[in-house]
């Protein structure tokens, strides 16, 4: 369902996107148990989210999870 506003619609809003984004993983786990990791990422954007001039936003990500280690 999309929703329009002011004549644009939300799919609009994303004709301009950029497809390929790169960034700096950061990131740190730790051993809870033998086999049992968690873990913490954060990934720093190096790309704009959007093609048009001017625009710098930037998709910056942060990550949490848990593993187990066969």
């Amino acid at each position: 369902m999309e929703h329009e506003e002011n004549g644009k619609s939300d799919s609009e809003d994303f004709d301009d996107r950029v497809w390929f984004d790169v960034g700096i993983p950061l990131g740190i786990g730790y051993h809870i148990m033998e086999n049992h990791v968690v873990g913490f990422k954060f990934v720093i954007s190096m790309t704009s989210l959007s093609s048009k001039s001017g625009d710098d936003s930037s998709l910056n990500q942060i990550g949490l999870g848990m593993s187990y280690l066969f």
